[in-house]
């Protein structure tokens, strides 16, 4: 990102202090598909460390569906195992051991028997993805939520250029965009209005209720 993300993870972070001993706090990260979820994800990571915490970071996409398994004309909704995926979070904020899936973009399936055994130890727990702010589950359980948000053209080239990378010919990339664009962006952007903190093209714009 252009901007200056640490200095906006070390606020979030002075927000959130202090930490109650053995406590675990879940942070959520939402927002389109490229818009730099991962990237702040890790800054916050990074501050929260300085701190002397601990923090995990799991990004939604483990828990999207094998591409075979869902309907045709599939929602954003239906390309994720909300359930399975509510389930784990809820077991790692219980102190449990998770076996969370992998999945692979290029083949658009679930990488089997490359699971990972997930312990989060107390501190916090940082889940990301472009659905991190639309289950109420979720909404519930954390103690902060951001949205972060770019304009669509910078998007749209982060979005090509991920796909490229990850292999998929042009006319493949130009297909899934199109698909997002119709469906996914506009009910993603609508949990927005979910959002404690909105980050808008790097610039915080709006503190909300919790904070």
């Amino acid at each position: 990102m252009k901007i200056d993300d640490t200095s906006f993870a070390w606020q979030l972070v002075d927000i959130l202090e202090p930490l109650h001993e053995q406590s675990l706090q879940l942070i959520l990260v939402g927002g389109c598909s490229r818009s730099g979820k991962s990237t702040f994800s890790e800054k916050i990571a990074e501050e929260i460390r300085i701190r002397k915490y601990s923090a995990t970071v799991l990004s939604m996409d483990s828990w999207i569906v094998d591409i075979d398994e869902r309907p045709e004309k599939s929602s954003v909704y239906e390309r994720y195992d909300g359930l399975q995926m509510v389930s784990d979070i809820r077991n790692l904020l219980k102190g449990q051991q998770v076996l969370i899936p992998s999945y692979d973009v290029k083949s658009r399936k679930r990488l089997l028997g490359s699971e990972q055994l997930v312990h989060v130890k107390p501190g916090y727990l940082i889940l990301e993805g472009v659905l991190a702010l639309a289950y109420d589950e979720f909404r519930q359980m954390a103690c902060l939520s951001i949205f972060i948000e770019i304009d669509d053209f910078i998007r749209k080239g982060r979005f090509e250029s991920f796909y490229y990378h990850k292999g998929l010919s042009s006319e493949e990339v130009a297909k899934v965009f199109s698909e997002r664009e119709a469906e996914e962006v506009p009910a993603v952007k609508i949990t927005r209005q979910n959002a404690d903190v909105l980050f808008c093209n790097g610039q915080l714009i709006e503190l909300a209720r919790r904070i």
